[in-house]
């Protein structure tokens, strides 16, 4: 009679525990497709306007960035996958730090330095296809590409400009999708190679996608955005770049201020006589109204 007992309750059990999993389970279901079906009914337009939305009271900075350079082919060639915990090997002697003044669709201050401080490169940025950029040191190069904190495109006002800088970057901006990862869902916006992807709760920018061209090869390169600050309208504190997951470079915000008046002062007295006598450059902020 005891053992009869002891059976039934160990079936009572399996079965309570079985029909748990599949509460369980179907719950799961439900919250993602749930979570997927939300994620299909936006469009371009919309999931756009959201990603500025996060920003559009934000309309100045003045920040302070210190990048670090690795040697992407240290333990490996970069045409070989690498595991994600390998400690990268920095090369100190190429980091660099910046004073950058943005100021929302109007222009773009940079000033590059060594860790002593000596100037590298100075970079202005007007919206209207207007740039300049000069290298100080010919042994230290910059393109625009190594100087711009990449989370900056999407501070803008404008989805037409967002979507120019997007195509300008190789992100086909005409198809939204949703991609099932391990922690959830997340909209795509561009193909498989290019693209960005996008938290649907919050509509901030996880991640960049793009293909770079190495030695007539092309590569994917990742940015993944990390360490967003705790402010009401937050801003990823950190930037790291991947050529087929080999990390080659970490950009990280150090000091982030709204007050822009004195950092664009102190820029022009070090550089205005730079400028060329062609550049219409304006100090007239008008903060996109």
């Amino acid at each position: 009679m005891k053992k009869e007992t002891y059976q039934r309750l160990r079936n009572n059990e399996r079965l309570q525990k079985g029909l748990l999993q599949r509460i369980l389970f179907l719950f799961v279901m439900v919250f993602v497709t749930s979570a997927s079906a939300q994620a299909m009914i936006i469009g371009v337009d919309g999931l756009l306007a959201n990603v500025l939305e996060n920003n559009q009271n934000i309309r100045s900075f003045y920040l302070k960035i210190e990048t670090k350079v690795f040697d992407p082919e240290a333990f490996s060639p970069i045409d070989e996958q690498i595991e994600d915990n390998i400690v990268p090997f920095e090369m100190k002697e190429n980091g660099y730090l910046q004073k950058v003044v943005w100021v929302r669709d109007e222009y773009l201050l940079i000033e590059t330095l060594d860790y002593s401080e000596n100037p590298l490169n100075m970079y202005v940025f007007e919206p209207a296809n207007r740039i300049f950029s000069k290298n100080i040191q010919e042994n230290r190069p910059f393109s625009s590409e190594d100087l711009i904190y990449p989370y900056l495109m999407f501070f803008t006002k404008h989805v037409a400009y967002l979507i120019t800088s997007l195509e300008e970057s190789g992100i086909n901006a005409t198809r939204v999708v949703v991609k099932q990862r391990e922690k959830g869902v997340v909209y795509q916006l561009g193909n498989e190679q290019e693209n960005i992807l996008v938290d649907p709760s919050s509509f901030r920018v996880l991640e960049i996608n793009r293909q770079i061209q190495i030695w007539g090869r092309d590569f994917p390169l990742k940015i993944q955005f990390a360490d967003w600050d705790k402010q009401p309208q937050p801003v990823p504190m950190t930037a790291r770049f991947y050529i087929n997951s080999h990390l080659f470079k970490e950009m990280h915000i150090v000091l982030k201020k709204r007050n822009v008046y004195t950092p664009r002062r102190n820029f022009l007295s070090r550089y205005h006589k730079m400028l060329p006598l062609r550049f219409p450059f304006s100090l007239t902020t008008l903060y996109s109204d």
